[in-house]
């Protein structure tokens, strides 16, 4: 590629041409906390498991049928090796990884990767959108290339951030990346007629459910209840039966769930979130949320069709998740499920050593200090 007068030819040279550094504080990965940024309960819609508190009342939080026999767990993983200070902007170095799990009754973990056979990997630069934008229109080539041929491709989450320097946004570029690699193992894993369970929160390009198979989507830190007890633009009954369930979420026990309500992804769309919450383990008084997640789905708004098969999918799911972790003080737990604390560590090995990645960004970016 020839060089056009004035223009960088690839975001290696653009760097070296504008001094950036690698932050020499190191990054503290336990802050990489995703937040649901999904709205609340004004969009809830009418599907839901019962529609009034008469109802709520009498409902049985412990469904009959008995656990699945088997489950593909599927979660990403990502290493962050460090700040790229440029002027004002803050973009993020990281790899991003992921993969899937399969657990089977009596036979227990086998993983769906190996070192012959990897899991879905990209080595990324995470970046606000106006940074992003900026660097491809400041350069040929917008990947930056170090070591041993090790290419870091632009990521952007389309999110601005909200000050000169703030890191947020290229957070977020590096969970938008990762998700779409999730996407790819869930759409691949579907056609096997197994249920799936994807670690986090379900969007509107997910696949849709099928029944006994899912997707479903696994919150283990709940931010974001989604339950109005509040909204004047909903009808009495629904801000009522939204209270109730609220209510309720505290006092369920390990095994136990809430009726599913569903919310529509945004205003005219034709697809719903359909979501209900369960207990882990025994419920502590001194911590409520304790042992809480969700569980979700992508549905049709128009599909009472789908109403037992989902009943059935969530009491199955439910009956089998609380045998999959207990209450200790590790890993997450007891939110975070053995078989995901498992598939994390094995992803965790398929990635470069750190200090490679730095020695090796000094030298292509600082090439005079040799």
């Amino acid at each position: 590629m020839e060089k056009e007068p004035g223009r960088p030819v690839t975001l290696t040279d653009f760097f070296q041409e504008n001094m950036a550094q690698l932050d020499h504080w190191d990054y503290d990965d336990s802050s990489f906390t995703h937040t649901d940024m999904t709205p609340g309960s004004a969009l809830l819609s009418d599907f839901r498991e019962v529609n009034s508190v008469r109802e709520l009342s009498s409902w049985k939080k412990r469904g009959e049928q008995g656990p699945m026999e088997k489950m593909y767990f599927v979660d990403g993983k990502m290493r962050v090796y460090g700040r790229i200070l440029l002027g004002m902007d803050v973009l993020l170095l990281a790899e991003i990884t992921a993969g899937h799990v399969l657990w089977e009754k009596g036979r227990g973990l086998s993983m769906g990767f190996s070192p012959h056979h990897p899991p879905l990997r990209e080595r990324v630069l995470g970046a606000s959108e106006r940074a992003a934008l900026s660097l491809q229109t400041s350069v040929q080539d917008p990947a930056l290339c170090i070591g041993e041929g090790w290419s870091f491709t632009l990521a952007t989450s389309g999110r601005t951030p909200p000050g000169p320097g703030a890191v947020e946004a290229s957070q977020q570029a590096l969970f938008t990346a990762m998700q779409k690699l999730e996407k790819k193992v869930v759409s691949q894993l579907i056609a096997k007629n197994t249920p799936v369970i994807q670690d986090g929160i379900v969007h509107g390009s997910d696949p849709t459910f099928r029944p006994g198979v899912g997707p479903c989507g696994l919150v283990k830190r709940i931010e974001n209840l989604r339950l109005s007890r509040d909204e004047t633009s909903l009808a009495e009954e629904t801000v009522a039966l939204s209270r109730s369930l609220y209510a309720l979420l505290f006092e369920l026990e390990a095994g136990e769930r809430t009726p599913f309500l569903s919310a529509s992804f945004e205003a005219g769309s034709h697809l719903a979130r359909v979501f209900t919450y369960t207990r882990l383990i025994r419920k502590d008084p001194y911590h409520p949320l304790k042992g809480l997640i969700r569980l979700e789905i992508v549905v049709p708004e128009e599909t009472d069709s789908l109403r037992e098969e989902i009943t059935l999918f969530f009491d199955r799911m439910v009956a089998l998740l609380p045998t999959l972790t207990a209450d200790y003080p590790w890993r997450r737990l007891p939110e975070n499920l053995f078989p995901i604390i498992a598939l994390e560590d094995f992803l965790g090995q398929f990635f470069l050593p750190p200090d490679l990645v730095k020695c090796s960004f000094e030298r292509a970016i600082h090439p005079r200090r040799r």
